[in-house]
């Protein structure tokens, strides 16, 4: 006996291809309301219980309500108020000011050592960046205050740290004007040689400003006297540029190369000349000078 055809029997217990078509669609349709519903239903419980993955034990953080320090603690700092500054601290204030500075940026700003060691005593962050990448640390060397400087390095200041124009606490130094300072954080591990994003050296910061104590002091401490900037300049282009006769001086007596030339191929005399400082431009021409 043959075997019916199954698939001819399958055929006409259903009827017709269309009819196939439509079952077809009713299970796409089916189909696609059954995914919608878990999606929304898994959209629901990603919002209301996800899934915790800190470490076994860990308590879950407090939401921040406040992300900045509120006017009054900010006044309080500046005013040296330490009570109210305290009493907001504790109560779990922000140490963030809303112009991207910190609390501890106002103090070391004012030379407030008090109020710095009682910021740092509640968690200051003492390498925070304000919003050109600046440290509380740049302000010891603006300043010109070893104390401060100390504090903070003393609590894990970087001496290095670059703001956005790559200046660090001993180009401040060296451009205020403050030798002693920039000795002493050379001591402590300034760099005395770093360079900023045009290649610029502290002792070319000194030179500009005619800083002829920063000058002498950093030479001494290992600057290179005739390091040039990403512009071929020296300390000597710079100073004799400006007319700072002494500091010319200065370099000269501490081997700065009288006819180094510039990427323009000024030598320092040109550049005297070039500015109208007759005085220096002499004394230039009576070491050697072309």
């Amino acid at each position: 006996m043959n075997c019916p055809n199954k698939s001819i029997m399958f055929t006409k217990r259903l009827g017709t291809p269309l009819f196939l078509f439509r079952m077809l669609g009713l299970a796409l349709v089916l189909t696609i309301a059954s995914c919608a519903t878990e999606r929304q239903s898994g959209s629901a419980r990603s919002e209301t219980q996800q899934p915790d993955r800190r470490p076994h034990g860990q308590a879950r953080p407090p939401k921040s309500e406040t992300t900045c320090a509120s006017p009054a603690l900010v006044e309080a700092v500046a005013q040296q108020d330490y009570a109210t500054v305290e009493d907001l601290l504790v109560q779990g204030a922000s140490q963030n000011t809303p112009d991207g500075n910190t609390l501890l940026h106002i103090a070391s700003r004012n030379g407030d050592i008090k109020m710095a060691k009682l910021l740092i005593a509640k968690g200051a962050g003492i390498n925070a960046p304000d919003a050109n990448h600046g440290r509380a640390l740049f302000y010891a060397g603006i300043k010109g205050n070893v104390e401060l400087a100390a504090l903070l390095l003393a609590n894990g200041a970087d001496i290095n740290a670059q703001d956005i124009y790559g200046n660090t606490v001993i180009h401040w130094a060296a451009r205020s004007g403050h030798a002693a300072t920039a000795q002493w954080l050379i001591a402590h591990g300034a760099d005395p040689n770093a360079r900023d994003f045009n290649m610029g050296t502290p002792l070319l910061w000194a030179a500009l400003n005619g800083h002829n104590g920063v000058a002498r002091a950093i030479i001494e401490k290992g600057a290179d006297v005739n390091g040039q900037d990403k512009y071929g300049n020296t300390a000597l282009h710079y100073a004799a540029e400006r007319g700072h006769l002494e500091t010319v001086k200065t370099l000269i007596a501490l081997s700065a190369q009288v006819n180094k030339p510039d990427k323009k191929n000024r030598t320092p005399l040109a550049r005297a000349l070039g500015k109208g400082h007759v005085e220096t431009a002499a004394y230039l021409k009576s070491v050697g000078a072309k």
